[in-house]
């Protein structure tokens, strides 16, 4: 029994048609996506489901009398209807801490969805706490409150803008065991490839669907345009061919007409009428192929639409010198938390690397020490005289909004202008629209204007801090598809784990955020109860705590090697003292060459020359054995035999670091 059917779903806002006759089944516990470009109407089809919007035409029939459904908005909120009567809403910033304790204190599934997203003992929070939430906060409260709300309906609006890796499988995991329907309007390929068992598309107002997750979804469209192309061409064909033969049966045609009026003239009737019969037989050919043409032009198979083109195009850059950015002994500090601690890191041209750590560990951070906005407490972060880096911010900040896209243009030497005219075209703006103010366009078009700026500039070198937040999925895969040809360096921080994926080849990860105290907390979220602490390996070091390691391959095989890591420390078994102090003797530096900082080989005994079994000295020895060790775990597969070396030291590691600890 379906829980939902949308019924030919109209809806305008002024002359503007966004829904024009949209279709759209749910059964009770299907896992739907739903996608389009930006502008399509997918929110707004999801405000008529939940009832906050009235449809201009259509309905949308329930499957059920009290049929609950809870909407995860885009801006951090949540709200809960019952048959288009609102029952709950939230989170409410303002509210005081007596609110939220009557709320949450006793709610055990709100309790242990917030507990499993990384927010612990929330419900004790104050009002003043609830006021200055970050934007990942607002979204785990939010789904912490919707999902404990037991709906039998979800809707979750770009559930993962604000998560970071381990929350993102926190969710794709509560998806999974969620027992009733899910709507997830999402520009995360990787989550809609994990989530859903059914895409469906809005476009033009209306919605195609496909079976299966996002990577088939493309597959199947991809196979039914090359499809309609070839009956299409084949249609195209056989009209010419038609085409052709009316032609020149109206010129046999017009000929027996005039052979048929010379006869006449020159042997009376009896050939004129043999010739006008044969003329009348050709005019009745040609009646009958000009039918047959317009019913093949009325019922033959259209052209496919092809998806609108957002084209992004940088200059190969130059080649001198090897090093771009080089940091050595970087650390940075806010009051009592330490992000990065004693760091040393190096980009050179041509790499595109991917900086990855959870929420609030340091990597805007770094990235703001690298361009100059801040400076770090110690250290140095070198940038080459040759270096044209182009930086484009999570929230815009750089960008004056006040600027018309004609005044980007202008901004630039006169021979660059009518190239960037043309940029600007094949980015989706045209002659019509160049007059108007950054502030007037949505947040994924200025942030196509401010990629075509970077383009301008020729840069060798781009700093990009999650370029795809507020892209469609088509500008995200062209952007990747340019990006991939593009020949300078680049530092990318991304959320979108098949952008990473496509695009780095090596990463620089943040093993850990410090307290002044010494201690290492637990990354918030990961849900594997590993303590990230400092790293060394690969060129790259770090002091205790707020670390960078530098690794090499891929990401997936980074972080299955972090969950390994978590389960080992889980199972809890480990090597003697003597041991570890083996191990920690034993330590070996990277195989390329490129050292590292606080191996093993450092230290690990006292004054006297006697094992410091439960020192500082050792425990740091361990973590970073732990942390190269991860490094070099990415660079095997399951099946090799250096994988399963590295991962039974990791076991034993693992398991004295807890007893340690």
């Amino acid at each position: 029994m379906a829980l939902l059917r949308c019924r030919a779903i109209k809806k305008n806002f002024g002359e503007h048609a966004v829904l024009q006759g949209a279709a759209f089944d749910l059964a009770g516990d299907e896992k739907v996506g739903l996608v389009g470009h930006n502008g399509c109407g997918k929110t707004t089809l999801a405000n008529i489901i939940f009832g906050s919007i009235e449809p201009d035409g259509g309905a949308v029939e329930y499957g059920g009398e009290n049929l609950r459904i809870g909407y995860l908005l885009q801006n951090g909120g949540y709200k809960v209807h019952v048959r288009g009567v609102a029952v709950e809403t939230g989170f409410a910033a303002e509210a005081d801490q007596s609110t939220h304790e009557r709320a949450y204190g006793e709610n055990h599934i709100f309790r242990k969805t917030a507990s499993g997203i990384g927010l612990d003992r929330v419900w004790e929070w104050s009002g003043e706490r609830y006021a200055n939430l970050s934007g990942g906060e607002r979204t785990k409260l939010a789904l912490a409150g919707v999902w404990s709300s037991k709906p039998d309906l979800l809707i979750l609006d770009e559930p993962t803008n604000h998560l970071d890796f381990a929350g993102i499988d926190w969710l794709v995991g509560e998806v999974a065991r969620f027992g009733g329907a899910v709507i997830i309007i999402s520009h995360d390929r990787y989550f809609l490839d994990q989530s859903v068992n059914r895409i469906s598309e809005l476009d033009d107002g209306r919605i195609s669907e496909y079976s299966g997750n996002y990577t088939r979804y493309k597959e199947e469209k991809l196979r039914r345009y090359e499809s309609q192309l070839r009956q299409h061409l084949n249609d195209v064909k056989q009209q010419e061919k038609l085409a052709a033969e009316i032609a020149n049966l109206k010129n046999w045609s017009e000929k027996a007409h005039r052979t048929s009026r010379d006869a006449a003239r020159q042997s009376g009737n009896g050939k004129k009428e043999y010739f006008r019969v044969k003329a009348k037989k050709m005019d009745r050919q040609v009646k009958s192929r000009i039918k047959r043409l317009e019913n093949m032009q009325r019922d033959g198979v259209g052209k496919p639409k092809e998806e609108a083109g957002v084209f992004f195009e940088f200059e190969s850059p130059d080649k001198r010198g090897m090093r771009l950015i080089a940091g050595t002994a970087v650390s940075k500090s806010f009051g009592e938390l330490r992000l990065l601690s004693d760091c040393t890191f190096f980009v050179k041209r041509g790499e595109c690397i991917g900086l990855v750590g959870p929420n609030g560990c340091g990597k805007t951070t770094l990235i703001r020490m690298i361009i100059g906005e801040q400076q770090p407490d110690q250290g140095e972060i070198w940038i080459s005289p040759s270096a044209r880096a182009g930086y484009l911010s999570q929230n815009g900040s750089e960008t004056d909004l006040t600027k018309r896209v004609i005044d980007i243009v202008g901004d630039l030497p006169v021979a660059l202008r009518t190239k960037a005219r043309t940029v600007l075209a094949n980015m989706g703006f045209k002659e019509d629209v160049i007059e108007k103010q950054l502030s007037q366009f949505s947040m994924g078009e200025v942030t196509r204007i401010r990629l075509a700026e970077l383009i301008f500039k020729g840069c060798n070198l781009l700093i990009l801090d999650e370029p795809t937040n507020h892209l469609d999925l088509a500008s995200r895969e062209q952007l990747e598809a340019t990006l991939v040809e593009y020949g300078g360096a680049g530092l990318l921080v991304s959320h979108d784990r098949y952008m990473l994926e496509k695009l780095c080849d090596r990463y620089l990860v943040f093993t850990g955020v410090e307290a002044e105290t010494g201690t290492t907390e637990k990354t918030q979220g990961s849900g594997d109860g590993v303590s990230r602490g400092n790293g060394a390996g690969g060129g790259l070091s770090g002091g205790a705590g707020g670390g960078l390691i530098r690794v090499d391959g891929s990401l997936q095989e980074w972080l299955a090697a972090q969950a390994a890591a978590g389960a080992a420390i889980r199972r809890n078994q480990g090597p003697s003292q003597a041991q570890i102090q083996a191990q920690a003797n034993g330590g070996s530096d990277d195989d390329r060459g490129q050292g590292e900082r606080g191996s093993f080989g450092d230290g690990g005994e006292g004054a006297d020359g006697a094992p410091d079994a439960a020192g500082p000295e050792q425990l740091m020895a361990i973590e970073n054995r732990i942390a190269y060790l991860l490094g070099q775990l990415s660079r095997y597969k399951p099946t090799d035999s250096e994988y399963h070396v590295i991962d039974r030291e990791l076991n034993e590691l693992m398991a004295a670091k807890k007893r340690h600890v």
